[in-house]
């Protein structure tokens, strides 16, 4: 099949524990050492292939913001065969910046999910970000968009890749409820290609080598 990254997640054993109490923090810590235990024979495997896994940080995974993913990583103890799927509208959904999560780990980013979100500012204050139900509700304070239809800012999220030398795909990942399946998908690929930016000129790259 010619791929080298595997999307996915890694799991939780139990979610509710990222409140510390009852119990302590001592059983939100030792989901790190569980996932571990689990998953190192399969990144063995996907080592031997040549092929890294990318965690999708989100709610109800072990690491679902930056500083679970970064205790995530250093549980793996750094091994280059794990990384992560960024997908910036789980983050904002989490109340993280999705920028800061490209500064801090963008060697690590092996995916990019072209997916948008918003916060609901006339809702907010009644359910909150995590708001739980139907997607449709008129009342929800979060819901995922297309991408250009929220609040992700695509032009310094775009640059801030580039500056970490990302060069794969977006990938675009429609779960508006508002917007039907086709007409979605056209209108984030129709605001994205503009977006993208080309390869740097080598005449150019070289010029700037020699300045510097």
């Amino acid at each position: 099949m010619d791929v080298d990254v595997v999307n996915g997640f890694v799991g939780c054993e139990n979610f509710s524990r990222w409140f510390i109490w009852p119990g302590g923090v001592e059983l939100w810590e030792k989901g790190y050492e569980t996932i571990v235990e689990r998953w190192n024979p399969i990144l063995d495997v996907f080592e031997s292939h040549g092929v890294r896994f990318a965690h999708e940080p989100f709610p109800q995974q072990q690491a679902f913001n930056i500083e679970t993913a970064e205790a995530l990583l250093k549980a793996f103890n750094m091994r280059k065969e794990f990384g992560f799927n960024l997908d910036p509208a789980n983050l904002l959904w989490c109340l993280v910046d999705p920028l800061i999560f490209v500064k801090k780990l963008g060697s690590r980013i092996y995916s990019v999910h072209a997916k948008d979100g918003e916060l609901v500012k006339e809702n907010l204050g009644y359910s909150g970000s995590a708001a739980t139900g139907d997607w449709r509700r008129f009342d929800r304070g979060f819901r995922f968009r297309v991408v250009g239809w929220g609040q992700i800012d695509w032009r310094r999220l775009i640059t801030a890749l580039v500056m970490v030398k990302y060069n794969r795909v977006l990938s675009v990942e429609h779960e508006d409820p508002w917007l039907n399946r086709t007409d979605g998908c056209r209108k984030a690929i129709s605001f994205l290609k503009p977006l993208v930016p080309e390869p740097e000129e080598e005449w150019f790259r070289n010029q700037r080598n020699t300045l510097c």
